[in-house]
Parts: C-alpha cells; structure tokens; sequence
C-alpha cells in the first residue's frame, strides 16, 4: 500500500504526550484479481513516550514509542456481509503500535528518519476477518512551540 499519514502531537507531561494520527492508504489490485484494490482511511489517538537525551551528546536525537487506537475506513473494495451481500466500504477498529527516531535540525524542525508501525484491523474479509499490517515511513516534524 502506498499512503501519507500526519500526526499532531500535545506535550502533557515529561516524555509523554497525546497523538492524533490520520493516516489514508491505497493499494491496487492483486495479480489475481486486478479488479479488486483497497482503499483505507484511518484515524487513531493515544499517548507517545519520548525519550530525550538532554544534556549529552546524543541531545538531537529522540525515540519515541506510542500506542493509538480508532478507526478504519474501508472503500473502493469488496467487503462480504453475513448475510451473503457484498457491500463497496466497511468500518472496523483499528490498533496502531509504533515507534521511531526523530534527529532535530532546529528548534522548530526535526527530520523523522524511520517511523515504523503496526496496524490491526478487523474488517470483513471470508478469511477470518483480520489485517496485521506493517508499515514503514520517514517524514519530516515541525513543531510549534
């Protein structure tokens, strides 16, 4: 699947924030069935934990781990009802586990060098009705204050 996510981000306390990620992806059909993409829109929050090195050497680098949950939207497929139908979009929770490496260029900049996450989702398929996806990304984090 290729996609573009965005996060928004609230200090509360220490290393800790609050997240809201967006994220929408869209894949085109398998080999097999040409005919069948995917398209997902999804929109999760949690906390983050962030670990800052201040004060040593390592002091523009940050790690971070957070773990979100919400929604996914489902569209531009085919998603099996129990009834036997088949309807074009679905929704499901979704749970979103991830972590990754910001590196600050200037106070208000910093370049996400590896974002990796793990995405659950539970929409209807006929094949148990679950997705474990992974995905890889790199971005870059402007920060506000």
């Amino acid at each position: 699947m290729n996609g573009g996510s965005t996060e928004v981000a609230i200090h509360v306390w220490r290393g800790f924030s609050a997240v809201a990620d967006l994220t929408g992806e869209r894949a085109s059909g398998s080999t097999t069935a040409p005919e069948d993409g995917l398209s997902l829109a999804s929109f999760t929050v949690g906390p983050r934990f962030s670990y800052g090195f201040s004060g040593t050497k390592l002091s523009r680098y940050t790690p971070f781990v957070q773990g979100l949950v919400g929604t996914v939207h489902g569209f531009d497929s085919q998603f099996p009802n129990s009834d036997g139908t088949v309807s074009g979009a679905a929704n499901s929770l979704s749970v979103l586990a991830d972590g990754g490496l910001d590196i600050t260029v200037k106070k208000y900049l910093a370049i996400r060098v590896i974002q990796a996450d793990y995405l659950r989702t539970r929409l209807p398929n006929n094949a148990g009705n679950e997705q474990n996806l992974l995905r890889l990304g790199a971005g870059v984090v402007f920060r506000i204050w």
